[in-house]
């Protein structure tokens, strides 16, 4: 998942509206996001797989949209890759994430593929410029740009790693600016998270952060919500507009659950390699 939210086109302002991709995924979340915390500091091994699910619902209905399988690749404790399934309520695949985390675990190189729509985004950096892809659907043309590296700037799942790192100052009721990149405009924008209020979910404390434009985009949204547990900092809800579009190329406005029961922990990355070739279908059935 690539949760994002809705803003107003800066150069067709009071015109149209455009969706603005943050990853939770678990980016982040998706992810987009999207994500479980990393293991804890007793575990030794050089490497370790986990996954968890993603259960997407339509604000307002209630209705289940899509669901989203994540595998995780921790290196020394850290993520060091991550591979996301989006299905269908039917479990069929029809999209895939990969990200791998070579430069900064804020900005990932990833690709986005949806098997459905054609809709598709990549992001690379080299050099320390960051390429950035983006193609609404089949019967568009693949756009490119490439950006210098500006601030404290975050991309997709990488908006995980910057609510963990900014944990104690946002509990503390400090606002952190981040520049977020917007794939959709092959760009970034400044963005501004802040600490909401302390909730229980499944009988454990939680956190809500809000995550919003700065300045007069603020006036056009209220931006989107995520809450993370306490006790690990994982993400366990986000509400807002997904980066999954409708097969009219509209953004889905959804709340995602990450349960824990469906959290899962693998013994090697066979999962994750098969879902990297897992094919993808042209449509939900």
């Amino acid at each position: 998942m690539i949760p994002l939210f809705i803003v107003p086109s800066v150069c067709k302002l009071g015109v149209r509206l455009f969706v603005v991709p943050i990853v939770l995924t678990p980016l982040l979340a998706s992810a987009q996001i999207i994500s479980p915390a990393p293991p804890p500091a007793s575990v030794s091994t050089e490497l370790q797989f986990k996954g968890y699910e993603g259960l997407a619902y339509e604000l307002g209905s209630g209705k289940m949209l899509y669901k989203e399988t994540h595998f995780i690749k921790y290196v020394k404790l850290a993520v060091a890759e991550r591979v996301v399934v989006y299905r269908c309520p039917n479990n069929q695949p029809f999209g895939r994430k990969h990200l791998v985390m070579n430069k900064s675990p804020l900005i990932p190189d990833f690709s986005f593929n949806d098997g459905r729509t054609g809709h598709a985004e990549a992001l690379k950096t080299e050099s320390g410029r960051i390429a950035i892809s983006f193609r609404k659907s089949a019967k568009k043309s693949l756009k490119t740009e490439k950006i210098a590296v500006t601030g404290a700037m975050v991309a997709d799942a990488g908006f995980d790693e910057f609510i963990r790192l900014n944990w104690v100052s946002l509990r503390a009721g400090k606002s952190a600016p981040l520049n977020f990149i917007v794939p959709s405009q092959l760009d970034y924008l400044g963005f501004k998270v802040k600490y909401v209020r302390a909730i229980t979910l499944d009988s454990k404390a939680a956190s809500v952060f809000k995550l919003a434009p700065s300045g007069v985009l603020s006036l056009f949204t209220s931006g989107l919500d995520v809450t993370y547990l306490d006790e690990d900092r994982s993400l366990r809800q986000f509400a807002g507009l997904s980066n999954i579009r409708d097969l009219d190329g509209e953004n889905y406005e959804v709340k995602i659950d990450f349960p824990l029961n469906l959290r899962k922990v693998y013994s090697d990355q066979a999962q994750m390699q098969a879902a990297l070739s897992v094919p993808l279908a042209l449509r939900c059935n």
